[in-house]
């Protein structure tokens, strides 16, 4: 770690003099859910390094870098530490908004390892929905948002085909709340999650 970073962050009442800067090969993507590119690394990860990028939650700060910029008095290092400061703190904002919430839940659903109708009969509440798809984080937020936490199950292929078999449809997301089948989003099944949760139902069905 270069002296002006260790100098800078001790006046911020922060001890970084035992901090080492360690090659990404050292590491591994799926051992991490955020990854921020600070100095604008971001654009040189293609290829195998592409990976970190498709990471839950990726930024580019595109912050300068101290050492190559600063005139001899650290002023560059004491600026970049305050903007850092301040990216820091809107992450920590982010990462506690409903839906980065609802984008994890999607990232960690469980894959096919069991039928549809297992994941059905082993869990009050079940969410079977796909990464790419809006209407899955947006039932999933409102869902979390009511204080329900389903079971989320990750569509691939072979469980879309079984959904098409069971409710005659494989698009997502597809809920199921005690065995029922409730809908999508905003329509399918009972009426869908949105309207099932304005009109008290889940709760209802939840309580039953």
């Amino acid at each position: 770690v270069k002296e002006g970073a260790i100098v800078v962050m001790k006046e911020a009442g922060v001890d970084i003099a035992g901090f080492t800067s360690d090659a990404m090969a050292d590491f591994k993507p799926e051992d991490f859910d955020v990854v921020i590119s600070c100095c604008g690394c971001g654009g040189k990860l293609d290829g195998e390094k592409e990976v970190w990028k498709k990471r839950p939650f990726f930024q580019d700060w595109n912050l300068d870098d101290p050492p190559a910029i600063d005139p001899g008095d650290f002023s560059a290092y004491r600026r970049v530490r305050d903007e850092c400061k301040a990216k820091v703190e809107e992450l920590l904002q982010s990462l506690s908004s409903p839906t980065f919430v609802a984008r994890q839940a999607l990232s960690y659903g469980k894959q096919s390892e069991k039928s549809v109708k297992e994941h059905i009969e082993s869990a009050d509440m079940v969410a079977f929905v796909t990464n790419t798809c809006p209407f899955c984080i947006k039932a999933l937020k409102a869902l979390k948002d009511a204080g329900f936490e389903p079971s989320v199950v990750q569509a691939d292929h072979f469980v879309k085909k079984e959904l098409l078999e069971l409710v005659g449809s494989e698009s997502v997301p597809k809920v199921f709340v005690k065995g029922q089948f409730i809908g999508g989003c905003e329509d399918g099944g009972m009426g869908g999650v949105l309207p099932m949760l304005m009109s008290g139902k889940i709760t209802e069905m939840m309580g039953a």
